[in-house]
């Protein structure tokens, strides 16, 4: 791992605000400590809570901060880990590992079609295993 961030919003209940502001800077902090490019991102893994209030702020954000239509593919595992609470990060950051180490992106399981406010290319159904280079 080469960049890292923490942040807080007052976004209420989801804990993040509509728009997703405070998770495109706590990305833009993440790779400016990294001293790499957004474009260098070959996936996310998304926060995913598959919620209402969470899910499309965090389809923003990562709009905002790839740009729109630039987002590279995007997995969740709470569907099948469930939300660990505080033991999320680090079993995010071991699956993700794994998959950078597998060369295989997990797809997100029980995502069967794209909702209309999450304009992002979300992994379902098989996993994605990117071409050399992506």
């Amino acid at each position: 791992m080469s960049g890292w961030s923490t942040g807080s919003d007052d976004g209420g209940r989801t804990g993040v605000t509509a728009d997703g502001d405070g998770l495109v800077r706590v990305m833009r902090k993440a790779l400016e400590r990294a001293g790499i490019d957004a474009a260098a991102i070959g996936h996310v893994n998304a926060h995913g809570t598959a919620t209402r209030l969470n899910d499309p702020a965090e389809a923003c954000a990562l709009n905002v901060f790839f740009g729109d239509g630039r987002v590279p593919p995007v997995t969740s595992t709470k569907p099948i880990t469930g939300h660990c609470l505080g033991a999320t990060p680090a079993l995010e950051a071991v699956i993700a590992i794994e998959s950078l180490r597998n060369g295989c992106l997990p797809p997100t399981a029980n995502h069967f079609e794209r909702d209309s406010d999450c304009r992002i290319d979300v992994v379902s159904r098989e996993p994605l295993r990117p071409r050399p280079g992506q």
